[in-house]
């Protein structure tokens, strides 16, 4: 990440970078992913990252979305954080 000009260049630069990211794994990988983090299956401590990750995202950057919505594929997730942008 970069320094922007501005808060909302800053934020909708680490939703893009955040997209990217989902994409790699492609589907169904994300979606395996997901559930694999969600059940503990890749240990405690990263699934205490990532319950940590998720409140800091949700208060700080993108309000008002719900992490604990379940998504088949990584565009349904950026289809939902759309409107965050």
């Amino acid at each position: 990440m970069t320094v922007r000009d501005s808060s909302a260049q800053q934020k909708r630069s680490l939703i893009n970078f955040l997209r990217q990211e989902q994409s790699r794994m492609g589907n169904p990988g994300f979606w395996i992913f997901q559930k694999m983090i969600k059940k503990g299956f890749l240990g405690p401590k990263f699934r205490q990252i990532d319950e940590i990750s998720t409140r800091m995202v949700t208060k700080f950057i993108v309000g008002g979305c719900d992490y604990d919505r379940s998504f088949w594929t990584w565009q349904g997730l950026a289809v939902y954080m759309d409107p965050v942008q």
